[in-house]
């Protein structure tokens, strides 16, 4: 059997030369959700492995004592609570995915920071990093929730939205 293959607009079709049968391989929406679930799921787990070291790192490595480690994990709470709303606002004008892409673009910033801060500005610096990190991090949730939201098919859209958020959480731990 030969198989010969043609693109529509929203399908990808396979057309078997015995006999006038044409067999939907995927269609373009689970195509772009397959894509879309591994890169979340991939970018959750690099998070997730990274910030089970960064604490660690800034307790060992650059000495701030416990307590104002925890200080400034807390400022991550505020920078959620603060930007929140304006995110919402922004991927509802331009969009979930432009969002997305800012958030994921200005990300590695945060690890920059890691390696170029010293031991005697490492609190300052790291309160206003939390922060900001923070900000970013709840863009990504509001944009990734939302465009999941708009990319999964109507039919079965609450399969696709339990399997790709369980994909991330397994990957991220």
């Amino acid at each position: 059997r030969t198989i010969s293959r043609r693109t529509n607009r929203n399908l990808v079709t396979a057309d078997f030369e015995s006999g006038s049968e044409s067999r939907t391989l995927l269609t373009r929406v689970e195509l772009r959700w397959r894509n879309m679930s591994t890169s979340f799921a991939v970018i959750s787990a690099t998070t997730m492995i990274a910030a089970a070291f960064m604490q660690i790192y800034v307790l060992k490595v650059l000495g701030v004592p416990v307590w104002e480690c925890n200080l400034i994990w807390c400022t991550a709470g505020l920078g959620q609570a603060i930007i929140s709303p304006t995110w919402g606002r922004i991927a509802d004008r331009f969009g979930h995915r432009p969002v997305v892409r800012v958030c994921v673009a200005f990300k590695p910033l945060v690890a920059l920071v890691y390696f170029l801060i010293t031991p005697e500005l490492a609190v300052p610096v790291l309160v206003a990093t939390t922060f900001l990190d923070s900000m970013l991090n709840s863009g990504y949730s509001i944009a990734i929730n939302g465009y999941m939201l708009t990319m999964a098919p109507r039919e079965n859209r609450s399969m696709y939205i339990a399997a790709g958020t369980a994909l991330a959480s397994v990957a991220g731990g």
